[in-house]
């Protein structure tokens, strides 16, 4: 997990296909994991049909419904992009209904931003969802990377409708959040 949010899917994959060939002595957990998490590697690489492959196989190895979520998320994403609307539908349901079912805000709020990007309904209800609602939530988790990707909507919806001065707000939030996170460790003697 840690290689793919730096980036090195290269050695993420190389690592997740040695845990594979052990997958006879794992856990159904584990192997959901694994296989969860090479469907990420391709998504992110762009091979849709390896990364579905991966997901599909992910989920039947889930036992916990909760976990469902983040791999119908995932599968969303992919059918979103290859304009799939019949199965883009389908996991998006099935990840809104489970999310909704556990009250797992991080998916009802991620489920809810796809569908204003897919029917591009980006209206005055949704911005303020988004300001009094879904950025104070991930402010409040500690997600950064959602929370800088949130932020960055805002600041792209503000900056549509002419409300310059927000948008500089969030794009200057999101800038105090990235150096913050990757400050530098000044050594002196």
């Amino acid at each position: 997990s840690n290689l793919i949010r730096v980036g090195e899917f290269k050695e993420a994959k190389k690592t997740l296909k040695k845990l594979k060939k052990s997958e006879h002595i794992q856990s159904n957990h584990f192997k959901s994991l694994i296989y969860h998490n090479l469907g990420i590697v391709y998504y992110k690489e762009k091979e849709y049909e390896e990364a579905i492959h991966y997901l599909l196989r992910s989920l039947e190895y889930q036992q916990d419904e909760y976990e469902k979520a983040d791999t119908y998320y995932v599968l969303s994403l992919i059918y979103d992009g290859l304009n799939d609307s019949i199965n883009l539908s389908k996991y998006l349901q099935e990840g809104k209904k489970i999310a909704n079912k556990y009250n797992n805000k991080k998916y009802i709020y991620k489920f809810t931003i796809l569908e204003a990007k897919i029917n591009n309904n980006y209206g005055d209800n949704f911005i303020n969802q988004l300001r009094k609602e879904i950025i104070p939530f991930f402010k409040k988790t500690g997600e950064r990377n959602e929370l800088m990707r949130q932020l960055k909507l805002l600041g792209e919806l503000y900056y549509q409708n002419h409300q310059y001065k927000k948008a500089a707000e969030c794009y200057s939030e999101i800038h105090d959040l990235y150096i913050n996170t990757f400050r530098l460790e000044i050594f002196t003697d």
